[in-house]
C-alpha cells in the first residue's frame, strides 16, 4: 500500500491486518516501485493513493502494468478526478474517499478473491 499520510496509512494497515492481509507500506511512488520490483510475485494486491509524491498512484500502476504485471489494484483518491473510473476500467478498482473501512476490506477481498479464481 502506498499512502503518504501517516494517520491514514496506520488506520488502513491496522484494518487490513485485522482482515488477514499482510501489509507492506510505502510513502512515495519511487519507494513503492522499488519495494514492488524487488519481488512482484509476493503481492496479491496493490493499493495506491492517487495523490502521493510523484509518480502518482495511477502513474505507478501504469509503470507496473507496462512491465506486464497484472497484480490486482485498488486506486484510492479523495481528489476530484473526473473520468478516473473510465480511465482505469479493467485495470483497477477506484475507491473514492471518504470510504468506510468495511468498504475498503470488501474491495480488497473482492479483488484478491477474483484473482485467485
Amino acid at each position: 500500500m502506498v499512502e503518504d499520510h501517516q494517520h491514514v496509512r496506520e488506520i488502513v494497515t491496522e484494518t487490513l491486518d485485522g482482515a488477514g492481509f499482510a501489509v507492506v507500506t510505502s510513502i512515495t511512488g519511487p519507494q513503492f516501485l522499488d519495494i514492488f520490483n524487488e519481488d512482484p510475485a509476493r503481492y496479491d494486491l496493490v493499493i495506491l493513493d492517487v495523490d502521493i509524491p510523484p509518480p502518482r498512484g495511477d502513474e505507478c500502476l501504469a509503470v507496473i502494468r507496462g512491465k506486464g504485471f497484472g497484480t490486482p489494484a485498488l486506486i484510492v483518491t479523495g481528489m476530484p478526478a473526473p473520468g478516473l473510473e473510465e480511465q482505469l476500467d479493467g485495470v483497477a478498482v477506484v475507491l473514492r474517499k471518504p470510504f468506510t473501512m468495511a468498504q475498503l476490506v470488501d474491495a480488497a477481498m473482492g479483488l484478491v478473491g477474483a484473482a485467485r479464481v
